[in-house]
């Protein structure tokens, strides 16, 4: 029983076995054919084709590059803008902690009542600078 599947299977592949042998020919005779028309004009259009795509790749890369150089000297000049910005900022804060240490030192010698803890002579403390100063 086995035998004849494996029979059945052969007979049915064997006809089909020369055009399996047969297609490598049919493609090397194809590409071995002379091509239609002026071959030499056709590999020129095609050379002149590949220049141009070759030339337009170049522009897009020298433009693609001078964007990038554009971009990062955008990012230098924005984080030199930053650091100022946050120095400023410091030296803001700095300054308002400066002052409000002073004015407490004043107003703890003028108000010695407060820490003997008079608290009807005691009059307001200077006020403590924002958070955002």
């Amino acid at each position: 029983m086995r035998r004849i599947p494996c029979i059945l299977a052969l007979a049915v592949l064997a006809p089909a076995a020369p055009a399996l042998s047969a297609a490598p020919q049919d493609a090397q005779a194809i590409s071995s054919m002379p091509e239609a028309g002026d071959p030499e004009a056709a590999r020129r259009m095609l050379n002149a084709e590949q220049a141009d795509r070759a030339r337009q790749q170049a522009a897009d890369n020298v433009a693609r590059a001078q964007r990038y150089d554009a971009q990062l000297v955008g990012n230098e000049l924005e984080a030199e803008h930053n650091a100022s910005v946050y120095e400023r900022t410091l030296q803001q804060h700095d300054l308002a902690v400066d002052t409000y240490r002073a004015e407490r030192k004043q107003w703890e010698v003028r108000n010695p009542a407060c820490w003997k803890g008079n608290a009807v002579k005691c009059p307001a403390e200077p006020p403590v600078p924002a958070s955002g100063s």
